[in-house]
């Protein structure tokens, strides 16, 4: 995590040189590794240290902050920029990963990551030693979190794409202003709700329900864009993918953490998060593909079965699989 911080400091003032787009595509891959570096092994940190029955109040947690970060970072980036302009914003972003690689490398303490409990070979068959990414993939549990989490994410992503073109044609104020109401609204919102209330949906016993619960209120709330004709419908919309938001994430955090100790939790977190990000990556050219193709409602509407057709294979993948998640709230 040092070791990314650092460079993701010192990358950042790449920004304040590159010239033309070939550059910028290799700062952004450098950027991307520095991340890599980053956040899958903070999630490993984090499910390691998380004491038995409250793992999902830990990662909720977690999940949060990513929130408010992924809101606060546009809206005073662009206030930076309009005051101080260009240059400074990437100083600002070099300087604050600096910051947090300080308070890394002097207030976070090391830890012991193997951990294995007396008695643990007769709760579950541990995978920890010469685990593969196969093995992990393809365990009912992690393939339930993969399902769930790639088209929720996919959902998410296309949201913030292509929402501003929906208001575009029902904005009453102005597109950017209400653009970033709504989406600023839905980013905060869910990180609020998954902060103080995560564990109330994430650490009992049949959370799973939850996550189908969140999957189809995630995917009724992006097929009632296309139906909506004015700004409050939309803003509602938002607001209902905040909502199953906060069921989905927290409960599937809590159950990373429970097969990341049967495997390892780095592998394990390190899957989760490029699963993700290929969700980022196949969503919007996905979305593109259905609005060039039927229109921009068809593709809301596309995305919400999507999604909720995710939240159902993850329980079937997982309902006859509860031995697993008590062997992993075990150890």
């Amino acid at each position: 995590m040092t070791l990314g911080l650092s460079g993701y400091s010192i990358i950042s003032l790449g920004y304040l040189l590159v010239d033309d787009v070939q550059a910028l595509i290799v700062i952004r891959i450098l950027h991307g590794i520095s991340s890599a570096m980053v956040a899958p092994v903070a999630m490993a940190y984090l499910g390691e240290i998380a004491e038995v029955g409250k793992e999902g109040g830990y990662m909720a947690k977690f999940q949060a902050t990513t929130l408010f970060g992924f809101g606060a970072g546009p809206l005073f980036g662009g206030l930076i920029y309009d005051l101080f302009g260009f240059d400074t914003a990437f100083l600002a972003l070099s300087g604050l990963s600096a910051v947090a690689c300080f308070i890394l490398v002097f207030f976070l303490p090391d830890i012991q990551m193997e951990r294995v409990p007396d008695g643990i070979g007769k709760t579950v068959q541990r995978d920890r030693k010469g685990s593969t990414w196969l093995s992990l993939l393809s365990h009912p549990l992690m393939a339930g979190i993969c399902s769930i989490s790639l088209v929720i994410e996919m959902g998410f992503v296309c949201m913030l794409s292509f929402l501003p073109l929906h208001i575009a044609a029902v904005s009453t104020i102005g597109v950017g202003s209400e653009s970033g109401l709504v989406i600023s609204t839905m980013v905060f919102l869910s990180g609020i709700l998954q902060m103080f209330f995560g564990s109330l949906v994430s650490d009992r016993h049949g959370s799973e329900w939850f996550v189908c619960i969140g999957s189809f209120i995630c995917g009724g709330s992006l097929a009632c864009i296309q139906f909506s004709s004015g700004m409050t419908g939309t803003f509602l919309a938002a607001t209902g993918m905040a909502v199953g938001m906060f069921f989905v994430y927290p409960a599937v955090n809590a159950f990373l953490v429970f097969i990341g100790r049967i495997f390892e939790m780095g592998q394990t977190m390190g899957a989760y998060n490029a699963l993700r990000g290929t969700g980022d990556i196949i969503g919007p050219v996905l979305a593109g593909c259905i609005v060039d193709t039927a229109g921009l409602g068809v593709m809301f509407f596309a995305m919400g079965i999507l999604a909720a057709a995710g939240g159902v294979l993850f329980l079937l993948l997982i309902i006859g699989n509860r031995d697993v998640m008590q062997s992993g709230r075990s150890l």
